[in-house]
């Protein structure tokens, strides 16, 4: 992956961002998005696939986002705007969900592996990714293989790779359902 791909066309950032992996602080009327978060942000949600449960959790977070992160709120919306529902049952396992166990890896750094978690207080430190990090949103519905652009609070793109979902709980409970109707 090219470097360039991790500067802001707004603001020409070009020192790597830190990437929020715990609970952001807000930071009302920080983000403005430009042309090109549209256009990045709009081709990683273009190829999300997401439950309907996890739709409405995603949808309960851009209400709650709305009122105090610009930045999530503007993710969360374009996530949901592109998202395809689908049933739990016809979810590929290779699909990152709502309590997957995903490896990922930031341009530049180690894997890491870490559970997609609505709500992060009650796990250990370093093993969930909350929904509500730019960094969780966007790796939400994102298949193993996808790569995409995370939109960091300073404007700038920080590339990443979904390379494993080491377990879903969509394909969890098909594989338990299977082997009870036999």
């Amino acid at each position: 992956m090219a470097a360039s791909s991790s500067h802001c066309v707004a603001c020409g950032a070009s020192q790597a961002p830190q990437v929020p992996t715990a609970v952001p602080e807000p930071r009302t009327g920080s983000f403005v998005p430009t042309a090109q978060h549209l256009v990045q942000v709009k081709a990683a949600a273009g190829r999300c696939l997401l439950t309907a449960g996890d739709y409405a959790v995603l949808q309960e977070l851009a209400e709650t986002a709305e009122h105090g992160d610009p930045l999530v709120s503007f993710l969360l919306r374009q996530k949901l705007a592109a998202a395809r529902v689908i049933l739990p049952q016809d979810m590929p396992a290779s699909v990152a969900t709502l309590n997957s166990r995903v490896v990922f890896r930031l341009e530049g750094r180690a894997a890491e592996a870490r559970v997609l978690a609505f709500d992060t207080r009650h796990g250990a430190p370093g093993l969930t990714l909350g929904l509500y990090t730019p960094l969780g949103i966007t790796l939400l519905g994102m298949s193993a293989g996808d790569q995409a652009q995370v939109c960091m609070r300073d404007s700038s793109f920080w590339p990443v790779i979904l390379e494993q979902v080491t377990w879903q709980p969509e394909a969890s409970l098909n594989h338990t359902l299977e082997g009870a109707a036999q």
